[in-house]
């Protein structure tokens, strides 16, 4: 078995080992809705958003595993052993002119901490989320391509496939822009080549999504660009703070965070330029600096929490690029002892927040099974629910699939009715009200009186 190949295995099981705490959530939220749709109904559709890749692998896992969550799941954990391995790759064709000792040390490094980036949850727990991760995957195979030859049919292809899972692979030929102006001159004729071809997949992807939904985007997606720009700009500031920090707590306001951050990050790349005079690593931080920048215009648009993990997979692609980044910037510093105790400190924080996250996720997963366990049997009058709870701390849980999730567990879903906005109780409704352990009795009032 060639070394290449070994090593991706190694990080597969990596990965899986890493999420263990985590395979056996049960489906969450939107889990249960796509996955009723597509196991028990047979709907196989290109979907309002055309992300056709993503329902096929579950309708596959379906096929082959029924309903079990630590099947789906599975996959997902293999997928972000894939995209630290092909981190890993890109480390090696962009370290092609450093010391071959500081690139075989920055690319072990940088999968590494791919692997262990704590805000990769979104992809990889929750089970709709594989898209995301199946798009990354396919913009690092495209940049792989670009690097090693005048490939531009296999850029467009993988950002074709890409385009086809999550739209964070539409930025494929930004990063191939950005990759051709860091690039050295002799290799940036070969890059535009590249950009083009993928450029051209992206155009295609655009004309393919007009013909069948007769626009590029649907009203979720359309809604991210019809706000004002001030809220931009601070959307883009948390997505910067929510790359290297876990979500903070309400209390710290985000400007007086943005301050700490950029001092504290403008003191380490000082301080990191002034004792590395290599000019191959100074320009690939550069160059990294604005894959990660550029990679981060999706977090930008649709915006990410401070407060919370929800919405992280926004970011997922732009990680690569950030765990690329800290380790150049670990593995050039010229003490051994200074190489290893950084190494050291990064896995432990990322090791903490990532165990901290999982657990948020469990216990959605915990919150899930409790509320499906309290909602009583059907009888003569409808069961109508409300304040079902949406995430914990960001961990969806039900925001869309109860009864689905009533289905999955062999429970009667007749006469139970999930309450939507506006709708006013009529004769033999029984309203209940989730109360954070418990459905208890919602009885009418003034405002909400039985309508006859």
């Amino acid at each position: 078995m060639p070394p290449s190949l070994r090593l991706l295995w190694v990080y597969c099981g990596a990965a899986v080992v890493l999420y263990l705490p985590v395979l056996g959530v049960p489906f969450l939220s939107d889990d249960l809705t796509i996955l009723y749709r597509i196991g028990v109904e047979g709907e196989l559709g290109l979907g309002s958003f055309s992300r056709p890749l993503g329902d096929l692998t579950h309708a596959l896992n379906y096929l082959l595993t029924g309903p079990r969550p630590w099947a789906f799941r599975l996959v997902n954990l293999l997928l972000l052993g894939v995209g630290a391995w092909a981190v890993h790759q890109l480390a090696l064709r962009l370290g092609e002119r450093l010391d071959p000792d500081v690139a075989a040390r920055w690319s072990v490094r940088s999968g590494v901490l791919f692997l262990l980036y704590p805000f990769h949850l979104e992809p990889h727990i929750w089970i709709v989320g594989r898209g995301v991760a199946m798009a990354t995957v396919a913009v690092l195979f495209a940049l792989l391509a670009a690097t090693e030859g005048d490939r531009g049919w296999r850029v467009a292809a993988w950002t074709l496939i890409g385009g086809l899972c999550y739209e964070s692979a539409l930025l494929t030929p930004l990063l191939l822009v950005v990759l051709g102006l860091g690039a050295w001159p002799q290799d940036r004729a070969r890059t535009w080549r590249t950009a083009i071809a993928s450029l051209g997949a992206v155009l295609a992807l655009f004309g393919a999504r007009l013909l069948v939904h007769g626009g590029i985007t649907n009203s979720y997606g359309a809604a991210f660009l019809q706000r004002p720009w001030p809220q931009y700009v601070e959307q883009a500031a948390v997505a910067a703070a929510r790359l290297v920090i876990p979500p903070v707590p309400p209390s710290v306001p985000l400007l007086v965070l943005s301050v700490v951050l950029v001092v504290a990050v403008a003191v380490v790349l000082v301080g990191w330029w002034r004792h590395v005079p290599v000019v191959v690593a100074r320009r690939t931080l550069i160059l990294l600096s604005a894959l990660t920048l550029s990679a981060s215009l999706l977090g930008a648009l649709a915006g990410v929490s401070l407060r919370s993990s929800e919405g992280d997979r926004f970011l997922h692609l732009a990680s690569a690029f950030a765990c690329l980044a800290l380790a150049l910037l670990i593995s050039t510093l010229q003490r051994r002892r200074l190489r290893s105790a950084a190494m050291a400190v990064g896995v432990l924080l990322s090791s903490i927040a990532l165990w901290h996250g999982q657990q948020n996720w469990r216990s959605a997963g915990v919150l899930l099974k409790r509320v499906i366990a309290a909602v009583p049997e059907p009888g003569p009058e409808r069961i109508v629910l409300r304040d079902l709870p949406g995430d914990h701390r960001g961990a969806y849980v039900l925001r869309h699939g109860l009864r689905e999730a009533l289905f999955f567990a062999g429970r009667d879903t007749s006469g139970i009715i999930v309450h939507q906005a506006g709708t006013e109780q009529r004769p033999h409704e029984r309203w209940l009200r989730w109360s954070g352990e418990r459905f208890v009795e919602d009885e009418p009032t003034e405002e909400r009186s039985i309508t006859p």
